[in-house]
């Protein structure tokens, strides 16, 4: 049993504040970086683990956690549109028909 059980609590309780105060500190650094790179410091952590681009926020939009950077991007078609009787119609090829129609942009 220690001689100064005051001096032992005091030890305990600068001990706890200071893991509070590197939780406050880490938490911090976590908010911050959240709010420059939209990431994580464990979103970082796992990144630079997988060679791959993770993210917290993906995660919570339905999207992947985890993604390829170096994946080819889905190509988005072009799209050519024409009024025809009443209505819009569009084509990914430009004026299939070859009928002189101007495309409504």
């Amino acid at each position: 049993m220690p001689r100064h059980p005051t001096i032992a609590a005091l030890a305990v309780a600068a001990m706890a504040f200071g893991l509070q105060a590197c939780t406050a500190i880490s938490g911090g650094a976590s908010v911050v970086s959240l709010i420059a790179t939209k990431k994580t410091i464990m979103d970082h952590v796992v990144s630079f683990a997988t060679d791959q681009d993770c993210s917290t926020i993906a995660f919570e939009r339905d999207l992947p956690y985890c993604t390829d950077p170096n994946a080819p991007q889905p190509v988005e078609p072009v799209y050519h549109c024409y009024r025809s009787l009443g209505a819009i119609t569009c084509y990914e090829t430009e004026d299939p028909f070859a009928n002189g129609h101007r495309e409504v942009r």
